[in-house]
């Protein structure tokens, strides 16, 4: 489903730990290069507009609290990454990784 070509749009509440590790995945593994992470609570809605036009795809990675609060717009082109709340509280903390990575590499591979 996704190619490295693609422009995509990873969120998840605040846009430091669960978006981060799934933009660094897809930049560092599979080698994607327009990949922005983003919070939903700590951005604007007129920034998330702006960003959900130019993305492909979006990404909602997180809980379904945080896919609860995607805007509407999210949803007709999102698809829902349930690593489930962080408390892991670093993007790039091992146990973290292991679990989203072969979520999306199934998205990869689709």
């Amino acid at each position: 489903m996704l190619k490295p070509t693609d422009k995509v749009l990873c969120c998840c509440r605040k846009g430091q730990v669960r978006s981060v590790a799934a933009r660094l995945l897809l930049c560092e593994r599979w080698g994607f290069r327009r990949v922005v992470a983003v919070g939903l609570e700590n951005t604007d809605s007129d920034t998330l507009a702006h960003l959900s036009e130019w993305a492909y795809v979006i990404l909602v990675v997180g809980s379904t609290a945080v896919w609860d609060m995607s805007p509407w717009f999210f949803k007709r082109r999102a698809i829902f990454v349930n690593v489930g709340p962080d408390f892991w509280g670093s993007f790039n903390h091992p146990e973290l990784l292991a679990k989203l990575e072969p979520m999306i590499e199934r998205l990869v591979k689709e």
